[in-house]
C-alpha cells in the first residue's frame, strides 16, 4: 500500500492515495494494538482490496478511477 500511494502521488490520483493512506492508518493502530482487527476491520479491508484492484485496472485502461466511499476512509 505504501509503495501504491508513492506512486499514486506521483501521478496526482487523489482517491487512491486516500484509500492507500486509510488503509496504511488502519494498519498501524492494529500494529500498535490501539485498535484490533475485528470482523468489522477486515470487512473493510477486503472493501479497500477491491476498490484498490478495480482503480489499479482502470489506470492500466486510461479510464477514471472510482469514487472512494467516506466511510470506507473513516
Amino acid at each position: 500500500f505504501h509503495t501504491i500511494k508513492g506512486g499514486a502521488g506521483f501521478l496526482d490520483l487523489a482517491g487512491m492515495v486516500a484509500l492507500c493512506h486509510a488503509f496504511e492508518d488502519r494498519l498501524d493502530v492494529a500494529r500498535t494494538g490501539e485498535s484490533p482487527l475485528d470482523a468489522l476491520a477486515f470487512d473493510g479491508a477486503q472493501q479497500a482490496l477491491d476498490l484498490l484492484a478495480d482503480m489499479l485496472d482502470c489506470v492500466a485502461a486510461g479510464r477514471p478511477l472510482p469514487a472512494v466511499p467516506q466511510g470506507l476512509i473513516n
